[in-house]
């Protein structure tokens, strides 16, 4: 755009130059001169001829009125009137303007013309009429380059509004851009702040599944631990029950046929006292039981001992462990209830 109005300036400056350049030539080539010698007789005038004279616009006036006047006046002969406008009052003698055009009004068929004459009038005539073209078609040309001119500065004027348009355009899209920035700024340091605190979330969040993964072990590890007590404990109650129950068993020899009977001597009412055992005698004077419970506690005496537990390592343990980490329901199958 800026290119383009740069190109119609120069452009209109440069027919502005050409139209003064025409005009100054026109104006040069209008100026009148002298006419040829001043030993040719003949009835011509020079005179000043510009664009736009009747002369040149057409004019018809008869080339043989002048000369037969002038005729008339001198008794036949033809005189010869040259005269300029550029001619100085002080001295009256004409200046030659080299390069003028002339304007003749003489006939070159009156009568008493030489030859020579006649061909110079019509020499005259014919530079006349050329140059009435010649200015014709530089008026042409310059009003041509006039109307151009203008049409160029009433496009370099609308060029202007459109360059005027564009800047401020342009200063407004700069503006916008300016605030984008500012803003596209503020939202880089709210997505850098975002992304921080989502950093130290990620790391509180693994850092409390670690520890809540770390708690369900230590509550699985003690749970297997106290399941491992209770199996060693029961695999050990027979011989603690038997170390207990052994001199109550040696004191009972006498009625090993009849396990039972102890408990009759007991219900029998009219038994003395002095008939019983020493261990009976003992036992009488404490608080006993009901004889329901002696009962079931004698027939407990020897139970069944369970299958013993094999010995286990560390390693066995540690796998048990992870074995119990990966099944979802361990606390049921362990036994205990769930969320321990």
């Amino acid at each position: 755009m800026y290119s383009k109005g740069c190109a119609n300036i120069v452009c209109f400056a440069g027919i502005n130059m050409r139209v003064h350049t025409l005009q100054r030539v026109h104006r040069r080539r209008g100026r009148p001169r002298m006419s040829g010698s001043a030993a040719l007789e003949g009835t011509w005038t020079s005179v000043s001829r510009r664009s736009g004279d009747a002369d040149d616009e057409g004019d018809q006036r008869p080339f043989s009125t002048r000369s037969v006047d002038s005729t008339q006046d001198t008794g036949g002969v033809p005189s010869c009137d040259m005269k300029s406008i550029d001619q100085t009052a002080k001295d009256g003698r004409a200046k030659r303007k080299v390069g003028r055009p002339i304007a003749y009004r003489g006939d070159p068929y009156a009568p008493g013309l030489q030859p020579e004459q006649r061909r110079v009038i019509l020499r005259r005539i014919a530079n006349r009429e050329s140059a009435r073209r010649v200015r014709a078609r530089r008026q042409d040309e310059l009003d041509r380059l006039t109307q151009q001119a203008q049409d160029t500065e009433h496009s370099n004027t609308k060029m202007h509004t459109k360059v005027e348009a564009a800047k401020a355009k342009e200063a407004q899209a700069r503006a916008e851009l300016a605030d984008l920035r500012s803003q596209l700024h503020a939202q880089a340091r709210e997505n850098g702040t975002l992304q921080a605190e989502i950093c130290e979330l990620k790391y509180a969040l693994a850092y409390a599944s670690q520890a809540r993964e770390n708690r369900t072990l230590q509550a699985e590890i003690f749970e297997f631990k106290r399941a491992l007590a209770a199996a060693q404990e029961l695999q050990q109650e027979p011989e603690r029950r038997e170390r207990e129950l052994f001199p109550m068993l040696a004191s009972l020899a006498p009625y090993q046929q009849d396990p039972l009977g102890i408990c009759e001597i007991l219900e029998k009412p009219d038994t003395p006292t002095g008939q019983a055992p020493a261990l009976l005698r003992t036992v009488s004077q404490e608080e006993l039981p009901p004889l329901s419970s002696l009962r079931a506690q004698a027939q407990a005496l020897l139970p069944a001992v369970p299958h013993p537990v094999p010995e286990r390592t560390f390693s066995d343990l540690l796998q048990d462990i992870n074995w119990a980490a990966r099944v979802d329901d361990w606390p049921a199958h362990a036994g205990c209830p769930a969320g321990q």
